[in-house]
């Protein structure tokens, strides 16, 4: 988790995360008030969004770094040059 009081060089991560689009082959489904993601190619299915682990290791990369190396950019595909967080 990212405390926002100690971690806020953090929080474009957790931003980002949370309007990321379900990546194909993945659907985005729910059942009740449950969501969850369904790959349509395996028919795995998983509660945690498809992309979550990959936010989750830019939180440790960038915690370790520090809020000094914050990136200058923070939305993928920048012309700033900043992070290219997802590609799609």
């Amino acid at each position: 988790d990212i405390d926002p009081d100690e971690e806020a060089f953090l929080l474009w991560i957790a931003r980002e995360g949370v309007v990321a689009p379900v990546p194909k082959p993945w659907k985005e489904c729910t059942e009740g008030d449950e969501t969850f993601y369904n790959n349509e190619e395996t028919q795995e299915s998983m509660w945690d969004h498809p992309l979550d682990a990959h936010y989750r290791s830019l939180v440790v990369k960038y915690r370790a770094l520090g809020p000094e190396k914050e990136p200058k950019a923070k939305m993928s595909g920048s012309k700033a040059g900043g992070p290219s967080v997802l590609t799609r």
